[in-house]
Order: C-alpha cells, then structure tokens, then sequence
C-alpha cells in the first residue's frame, strides 16, 4: 500500500489527458498526465491545493480556486514593550465571521480565487516530445 493520495481527477473534453492532485513528492500539488504515454509532470507547486478544477471546453487551459491568505492590520497601536519585559503574546485582531475550527485553532484568514491558468497544453505537449 502506498502512501500516495492522489484525488480530485478531471479529465479533459476529448479524455486525452487528466489532471489531479496528488502528494506523490511529499507535498500535494497539481499533476498533468497524457493518457496515451502515462507522461506526466507538475502543472501547479502552491502552499496553498487548487480547488474546483475545470477545463475549458476547447481542453487547452484550466481554472480553478485558490485559497488566498490575507493580513490583517490592528486599527489599535500597542505600546512598545519595556526592554527586558516578559509578555504574553499580543493579542489577535480578528474580523471574520468564522475564525476558529473545532480542535485545530485559529483560521487562516483569508479568501477563496479564481485561477485561471492560462498554459496552452498542446504547446506543452508539442514541447515535451
């Protein structure tokens, strides 16, 4: 049994190629595999796994979400801390609505983005062989 998750299979219109996610290398990316090869490379390495994946109609380009992180900024300035004080962490501005998960703490903040991913396939396919 391998230790692979490989998940979220697309195919394209004309089911010459899939892309899927998968942690093969360690870390969850997004993987191009031509059907009739096997041939297969990373199309997306983000901190963040691509979500909602599609293909356009014509099967050259795919879009789909990303997670994107934000920062938040206090509107409230703290003092400085005294040289050589021990404090406590300084304290959370939150904003969202939901900012906590049962059993795993404070949410990042942040929001879900379309991606188009606008690589011509059959070029990168031209370009492989």
């Amino acid at each position: 049994m391998g230790r692979n998750r490989d998940n979220s299979p697309k195919w394209s219109p004309d089911a010459s190629k899939i892309v899927y996610k998968s942690n093969e290398d360690g870390e969850m990316k997004l993987y191009l595999m031509w059907m009739d090869t096997r041939e297969k490379f990373v199309l997306l390495d983000t901190k963040e796994s691509p979500r909602n994946i599609a293909w356009s109609s014509d099967g050259n380009f795919l879009v789909f979400t990303k997670f994107v992180p934000s920062k938040e900024s206090s509107n409230i300035k703290l003092p400085e801390k005294p040289e050589g004080a021990k404090w406590n962490d300084a304290p959370k501005y939150i904003t969202d609505m939901k900012y906590r998960g049962d059993g795993s703490g404070y949410l990042a903040s942040g929001n879900d983005q379309k991606i188009p991913e606008f690589r011509k396939y059959s070029y990168i396919e031209q370009n492989l062989n």
